[in-house]
């Protein structure tokens, strides 16, 4: 009788794949494009049925697609492919990685905390799922998204998980749960539990929770990611950067005294101010922290949500509902809304409403673009973030952090650079400097970031001024003769306007404008009306 080897697994990577799976100790496993694979591979050059593994003392591997070959190095060290003949089985040593179509696939032994549970690829959980909503079962399925570096997590997940859970491994250091026969509470508390676990540990994570009855099944993992709220390893609270500037203390011990309270909120500021920040704040501080907070993006609020709304409301009583650019909302949506905002100000454990907004809510509703109740409901206590470039003293401290969080940890900034970033204008606020910041890094390496790494709107030897505001003093005039300028916000927002139109009129649609300007499409069409800048009609 053959015994059984260690436990191992396979890493199978590639330009869009990242996946270490568990092996069983003795069999096969197939790979290949086919569902009736053991492992389904949907990826460019993969077969319908590519490869084998035959598992027992060693790993033998035979090909069965001629696009199979070892990756070896040759005397110049130079990665190179060694054709394995179809038909053929081979030894396949620990480490050795193997070419299958466009991804390259290895096995090794499993390390000693991982071992005792099966991780599985992204394709059979969301098989599972639908299996799960088509049987009914959607309202005690929950799918939960986690992301954390610990070489840990896979232990402790394990050791929670129960025998008909299911455990995801999607790469890059983060993880799946799929979870059956559990009511929302029960799932939320097996994730606060791993949550607790890591940061004990001194780990950070980030965890998102769906119940499977929300969208379909194939949008559940994206949606769990979109919920995901940062757990630091304090007792699962995130440490913020406390700024010293006077007008961000107050709005620090506002958000201080209104957190812990049950008041909605109206948090208003422009795009990339930092609202999301205030948002996670009020939350860790309430009386709700240990329940999840729930995102709702306003925008794209599915009618079918609409449909049952108090469903929804229902099972997230007790947590805190995030109604992100609330302006976005539709009529209809802000008639549902505003009904269930009232009612659950009546209910002892109802929820909490927080809201952003990047517009006047209360010109809107003076306009009757938006419900006066809904807009008085939501604006219990409104807090009002300011914008970078009137606490510049902030750029500074800011752009440390994220070079810390970055990998950058004691990276410098050079003084020509600090000025730089010191005088911008951030129409972008601090999700355009944590970009710049992030591009920076990269395209300054282990050295110290200079003047040349930085983008290239802040790397030019004169920062940008809008057209409409450019004036040239001529020799022997005082800057007290030159024309007068407007306010700064004025100008910032002139040349926002400017780059957007230029923006517009070089690329053909709205999507590919945006994405030239760095700006996700959702803000950049936010700015559009912003800004008074028609949209396009829908042909894109």
């Amino acid at each position: 009788m053959v015994e059984p080897a260690s436990p191992r697994y396979v890493v199978i990577r590639g330009p869009t794949t990242a996946v270490r799976l568990a092996l069983p100790a003795l069999g096969s496993v197939t790979f290949g494009k086919a569902s009736g694979n053991d492992w389904c591979l949907d990826a460019p050059g993969i077969a319908d049925e590519h490869v084998v593994l035959y598992l027992d003392q060693g790993v033998g591997l035979e090909a069965l697609d001629p696009r199979t070959a070892f990756l070896v190095t040759n005397d110049r060290g130079a990665p190179a492919q060694r054709p394995i003949t179809p038909g053929k089985s081979i030894d396949l040593a620990d480490g050795a990685w193997v070419q299958i179509g466009s991804l390259e696939l290895a096995v090794g032994p499993i390390p000693e905390l991982s071992r005792g549970r099966r991780a599985w690829c992204r394709t059979y959980l969301e098989k599972r799922i639908a299996a799960a909503v088509e049987a009914g079962q959607g309202e005690s399925t929950a799918v939960v998204r986690m992301k954390s570096p610990g070489a840990e997590v896979e232990a402790l997940l394990g050791a929670r998980l129960r025998a008909n859970d299911l455990l995801g491994e999607l790469g890059g250091g983060e993880w799946a749960l799929v979870l059956f026969g559990v009511t929302e509470p029960e799932a939320q508390a097996m994730v606060t539990g791993v949550a607790r676990d890591l940061g004990q540990r001194g780990l950070s994570t980030e965890l998102g929770l769906v119940m499977a009855v929300e969208v379909e099944p194939k949008a559940l993992l994206e949606l769990a990611a979109e919920r995901t709220v940062r757990q630091g390893p304090t007792g699962g609270s995130k440490r913020f950067y406390r700024s010293t500037h006077p007008a961000m203390e107050r709005l620090q011990r506002l958000i201080e005294q209104v957190g812990p309270s049950e008041a909605h909120v109206l948090i208003v500021g422009e795009t990339g101010v930092g609202k999301e920040v205030v948002v996670q704040q009020l939350h860790q501080s309430s009386a709700r922290s240990a329940r999840p907070l729930l995102r709702l993006n306003a925008v794209d609020l599915a009618d079918h949500f609409l449909d049952n709304p108090r469903q929804f409301f229902g099972r997230a009583a007790g947590s805190t509902v995030l109604l992100d650019e609330v302006a976005g909302l539709s009529p209809r949506a802000q008639l549902a809304l505003g009904e269930l905002v009232e009612d659950s100000s009546a209910q002892a454990h109802g929820v909490r409403f927080l809201a952003t907004s990047n517009q006047d809510l209360g010109a809107l509703a003076a306009e009757g673009s938006f419900r006066k109740d809904l807009y008085f409901r939501l604006n219990r206590v409104t807090l009002n973030v300011p914008p970078l470039r009137d606490r510049t003293s902030d750029v500074l401290p800011l752009a440390e952090l994220f070079l810390e969080g970055a990998g950058k940890l004691g990276s410098k900034i050079s003084l020509a650079a600090k000025e730089r970033l010191e005088n911008y204008g951030w129409p972008g606020n601090v999700r355009e400097l944590r970009s710049a910041i992030e591009r920076a890094a990269l395209a300054a390496g282990p050295g110290p970031i200079n003047l040349e790494h930085l983008p290239t709107e802040l790397a030019s030897d004169e920062l940008p001024l809008p057209e409409a505001h450019e004036t040239t003093a001529t020799a022997g005039s005082s800057a007290a003769e030159a024309p007068a300028r407007g306010s700064l916000r004025e100008e910032m927002l002139a040349l926002e306007k400017r780059r957007i139109l230029e923006a517009l009129e070089k690329y053909p649609t709205q999507t590919e404008a945006a994405k030239a300007l760095d700006i996700p499409l959702r803000t950049f069409l936010n700015r559009l009306d912003a800004l008074g800048i028609p949209r396009a009609r829908k042909k894109e």
